[in-house]
Order: C-alpha cells, then sequence, then structure tokens
C-alpha cells in the first residue's frame, strides 16, 4: 500500500526563535527553493511525516534585528528523528536522538496532525464550525433557534471531551479554540457577521461572495444601517467609473486625461466600498470621502502631465525621441499612480505605519512594470506595420518629424497614452487586493502559555458559568458522530446503519470531511465505504497494521453497539482504496478493525 512513512518531530523550546524546517527534492543539489515549508513557534512542536525521499533544512529566524541561523545545513532524511532547539548563552543549540524514545510526544502530535487534518478536510476549511465539529452549510440552513441550541450542545461536548477538568485525555490549546469559536458563533450579531466574511472569502467565482455584498446576513438594525450606507457608496463608486468610461468611449478618446481620473479614483473608492472589512463591518462616510479624495489627486497627474506636454508641443516639430521620452514618463506615472494612492490611504487615512521606502520602491517597480508593458506594445505595433512604415519611424529618429502634428491628434494620442496603462493598473489593483480569509488565532503569549497556567478562569469566565457548563456537561447526552477523509481523487461514499427503537435507519454522505450523527439511543451500529469505478464498489477489508488484505476478501464493516465518535480515513492506489485511520473523539488511533 506504499512506501514507508518517516517521521521528523522539531521541538522548539527557544524563546524567540521561530524555527523553519524546508524540505528539497533528493537530486536539488542547491536546496534555494523547498517544495514545502513548516515553522515552529517558540515553546511548540511539530510532528512531519513522508513517505517520499527528501532532504531537509532548519532554519531559525528572530523576531528582533539579529539574521537568520542555520540550524542544520540540507540533507538526507533517513529515518525518524527528533531535534530539539534550545537557547544557549550566545546562540541557538540543536540535540537530535532517534523519534522512537519519545512515543508521548510524538503521539501527541499525531493527535493535534490527525485533529487539524479533519477540521481542514471539511468543507470551509478551518473555520469556526468546523473547531465545533459542525457542518456551516447545515447549521444555517436552520431556524435562529435551532443554531443556538445546536452551538450550545456542540460547545459542552467539546468541553467535555477536551478540558482537562473534565476529561484526562484533554488538551488546553483545544479549548482556547473552542471557547474562541462558542464566543463568536453564539451571539446571533457576531454570527452574521461571521458568516458575511465566510461569504466573503468563497472568492469572485462564488455565488456567496455576491451575497455578501449586495445582500449580507444583518441581524441588527445596526448592521442593516451599515449595509445601506455602504450600497449608497457603492452605488456612487460604481457611478463615477462608469461615468468615466462612458465620457472616453463618447469623445474618441480625446478626454481620457481628465476622464482616466474619474476612472481610476472611482475604481479606487469602488475597491474600497466590496473589500472585505466593509463587509464585515460597514464603511465609514469621511474614511470613503478621504481616500476617494486622494484617489482623484494622485490620478490627475498622468493626466495633467499628457495634457502639459502636448500643448508645449502644439506648434513645435516634434521629435521622435522627444515623443518617446514624453511616452515612457507617462506611462511610469500612469503605473505608480495606484500604488501610491494605495500606501497614501494606508498612511493618512488607516493611520497605518508606513514606510517611505517601500512606498518609493512599490512606486518604482510599478512604474518599471508599466513602462515595460508599454514599449512592448510599441515594438510590437511597429513590427506589425511593416518594413515600410518601420522604415519611415527608423529615418525619422535622426531628425525632426516631417509634417506638423495637428494639436487634437497630438493632445488625443498622448491622452490615450496615459490613460491606457492607468486604467488597466487600476482594474488590476482592485482585482489583486482583493483578501484571502486568514482565521485569527491567540496571541503568542496566549497560545505558548504554560499547561500549568491553564483553567476556565483565564478565559474571563465567571463561576456561574462554569458551574452552569459542569452542570450542562454532567447531564448533557449526547449523540455520536461518524466522518470520513478520503485522500483519493476517486468518488467515494459513506454508508451507516443503524437501530432506533427496533426500526432500522440508513444515511450515506458523499464527499470527504462529511460525517452522520448517530441519535444517543441508537443501537448495532455499521459504517462501510464505497468508491465509484464506473460502478459503485466496496472497499474491502485491509490490515492497516500487517500491511496486508484479509482474506477471503470481504468488504470493511466497522460495528458498534453504542453511537460512537470516530473518524475515517481512506486512501491507497487506484482500485485498492482502503482504511488506513480510525481515530476517536481525541483524534487518537483507536486499532479498531
Amino acid at each position: 500500500m506504499g512506501r514507508k512513512l518517516k517521521s521528523l518531530l522539531v521541538i522548539n523550546e527557544s524563546a524567540s526563535a521561530h524555527v523553519t524546517l524546508n524540505l528539497f527534492v533528493t537530486w536539488d543539489m542547491v536546496c534555494w527553493l523547498p517544495y514545502t515549508s513548516k515553522t515552529t513557534k517558540p515553546n511548540t512542536k511539530f510532528l512531519h511525516s513522508t513517505d517520499k525521499a527528501c532532504k531537509f533544512q532548519l532554519v531559525a529566524r528572530f523576531k528582533d534585528k539579529r539574521p537568520k541561523e542555520v540550524l542544520l545545513k540540507p540533507q538526507q532524511w533517513m529515518e525518524d528523528r527528533l531535534i530539539r532547539v534550545t537557547d544557549s548563552s550566545c546562540s541557538l543549540e540543536i540535540v537530535e536522538d532517534d523519534l522512537a524514545k519519545y512515543p508521548q510526544e510524538k503521539n501527541e502530535c499525531l493527535q493535534k496532525m490527525h485533529r487539524d487534518v479533519e477540521i481542514e478536510s471539511r468543507g470551509g476549511g478551518r473555520n469556526l464550525y468546523n473547531v465545533l465539529r459542525l457542518d456551516m452549510e447545515q447549521v444555517r440552513a436552520m431556524s435562529k433557534e435551532e443554531q443556538d441550541e445546536e452551538i450550545r450542545i456542540a460547545f459542552i461536548r467539546e468541553l467535555r471531551i477536551w478540558h482537562p477538568e473534565f476529561n484526562d485525555d484533554g488538551d488546553e490549546e483545544v479549548v482556547r479554540e473552542v471557547i474562541i469559536a462558542y464566543d463568536i458563533l453564539q451571539n446571533r450579531e457576531k454570527r452574521a457577521r461571521y458568516h458575511n466574511m465566510a461569504d466573503y472569502d468563497s472568492g469572485w467565482l462564488s455565488v456567496k461572495r455576491f451575497k455578501a455584498v449586495f445582500w449580507p446576513e444583518c441581524e441588527t438594525v445596526q448592521q442593516r444601517l451599515a449595509w445601506y450606507e455602504r450600497m449608497g457608496l457603492l452605488t456612487l463608486s460604481a457611478g463615477l467609473t462608469i461615468g468615466g468610461i462612458v465620457g472616453v468611449v463618447l469623445t474618441a478618446g480625446f478626454s481620457s486625461p481628465w476622464l482616466a481620473t474619474s476612472i481610476t479614483g472611482g475604481l479606487y473608492s469602488l475597491q474600497e466600498s466590496i473589500s472585505r472589512e466593509a463587509i464585515a463591518d460597514g464603511y465609514d462616510v469621511k474614511k470613503w470621502l478621504l481616500k476617494t479624495g486622494i484617489g482623484y489627486s494622485l490620478a490627475a497627474m498622468p493626466g495633467g502631465a499628457a495634457i502639459g506636454v502636448a500643448l508645449l508641443k502644439k506648434s513645435a516639430a516634434l521629435k521622435t525621441g522627444e515623443f518617446l521620452v514624453c511616452r515612457v514618463a507617462i506611462g511610469a506615472l500612469g503605473g505608480a499612480v495606484p500604488s501610491l494612492i494605495s500606501d497614501a490611504s494606508k498612511k493618512f487615512v488607516d493611520g497605518q505605519d508606513v514606510n517611505w521606502n517601500k512606498v518609493i520602491r512599490h512606486a518604482l517597480f510599478a512604474g518599471a512594470a508599466s513602462v515595460a508593458g508599454g514599449m512592448t506594445k510599441f515594438v510590437v505595433t511597429r513590427q506589425l506595420a511593416g518594413n515600410e512604415a518601420a522604415a519611415s519611424v527608423s529615418a525619422t529618429l535622426e531628425g525632426t518629424i516631417g509634417d506638423q502634428v495637428s494639436e487634437p491628434s497630438e493632445i488625443r494620442h498622448l491622452a490615450q497614452q496615459s490613460a491606457s496603462p492607468l486604467a488597466a493598473k487600476s482594474t488590476t489593483v482592485m482585482i489583486e487586493t482583493a483578501a484571502d480569509f486568514t482565521e485569527k488565532h491567540l496571541e503568542d503569549s496566549v497560545e505558548n502559555a504554560s499547561p500549568d497556567e491553564f483553567s476556565l478562569d483565564d478565559q474571563g469566565l465567571t463561576q456561574e458559568w462554569r458551574d452552569t457548563v459542569t452542570k450542562a456537561i454532567s447531564e448533557e447526552i449526547f449523540d455520536g458522530r461518524i466522518g470520513y477523509i478520503s485522500k483519493g481523487y476517486w468518488v467515494s461514499k459513506m454508508i451507516v446503519s443503524f437501530l432506533v427503537n427496533g426500526e432500522e435507519i440508513t444515511k450515506e454522505v458523499r464527499g470527504s470531511g462529511k460525517y452522520i450523527n448517530i441519535p444517543s439511543n441508537a443501537k448495532k451500529i455499521k459504517a462501510r465505504f464505497k468508491v465509484l469505478r464506473l460502478f459503485w464498489r466496496d472497499i474491502l477489508k485491509y490490515d492497516r497494521f500487517q500491511k496486508c488484505w484479509c482474506k477471503p476478501y470481504e468488504q470493511h464493516v466497522f460495528q458498534y453497539e453504542i453511537p460512537p465518535i470516530r473518524t475515517f480515513t481512506i486512501w491507497g492506489i487506484m482500485g485498492w482504496e482502503a482504511v488506513m485511520i480510525v481515530t476517536d473523539e481525541h483524534h487518537k488511533e483507536t486499532n479498531e478493525m
């Protein structure tokens, strides 16, 4: 069923170093670009397992201005290893050992790794609902009252499973995640805000993002008023942008220098009104006016430059060299403007600490890219014009253009050169700044607190709340839950059957990360799996410990007398898929066959 897995456990016991494990392919002689990396924060550990032949490197980086430190140079990874990183008097020290000597630490990391894989395999990735072992889409389809109850039960269940006060196998870090998730989801206003953020992060090709932009979930009057206000700003921004485009078209490009300003300013204000922050918390009118004003002010520079050059040259012979210099300068300015707008808005409106060196670098790079694009377009256009036209252009490089350029055509041509890169760059900026959703976790000081310092009191919870939760945990009867993860490219499904009051019930789900809830009074639970190979076929029984198929060949069925919490992981080569991992509610391997 595949090559043997090897594991590398990195334990970072340093106070401030972030230790990065880089993996390279074996034939990489330079080892500059790793195919994967994992960074371990101070006072944390990470286990990486793979069956691929590879090299690994260990690098430490610091928050202060100390240079990075290479702890281990690239070397072949042949066997299970443990690497411990500790502080010394002047640098970091590493201790290497055989991982087999540390089974407890390996199992703890495996447990967290299984949990991360299970959470991230469900729909929506690592979201707050998955932390509570809930399906976001399923919960959102319920009424508000049903959502409240479902979230409450899930929270109590997860505390019973993970809190050390109620379970010896608990984990403090997981409890923190559970409490944070519950704190947001149990509040309807916060929950609506979170739903809008999740919808927005689905991407522009998703209907959910358009729903978040135009029809967000609003729970309070304040959220609804913020939506109305944002829609008004969005409409105004769209009107400015469309008006500029229509003006350019109707005037055949003659008004481009002026209307390009309207297009760019409108695009930037449009971008702000549909940003992730605006969707989540509404958009302040004062900020919108300031940012739009900055956008219009800076966007006027290329158009003004184009008009100024054209008017200065209207009565004189225009040398080709001068024309090219003007073209390059206006193109560079048009390319740099969106970058300047963005950085100026961050510094003067959002109050961010923007480094001037970065501002200059951003503008220079954007301008250079615009110039490169413009020159490429110029060269290609001349090449396509034919040999005769190319010869004519070449001849004028040594002198002046023979015929006087008329004022309207000169202005129009220079205006088009300023408007083209400006509008194109503005659109690019609007698209590229759509931010991907990143779930914010606790600060390092909280994440890395020692277990002895942890209790429910550290979360700012009252004794009354503690008593309520403790009572609920002791009295609540929880349903079971069976889910599965598919690591293959095939279509798969899980089938679960059970008896309730003597009646047999069968349920099935398709897709990795799906699960089935089992009523608390269910008996004789059976779980099995199928994959689609032209037709549906059963996954056969495989001994994952002895690494062999069980004979005679038969479908792999897992049976339970009471509702369990289990997650099955299936993978294998095409046509020989098998159940390879079975974990319980603590994400530990159950060794069940």
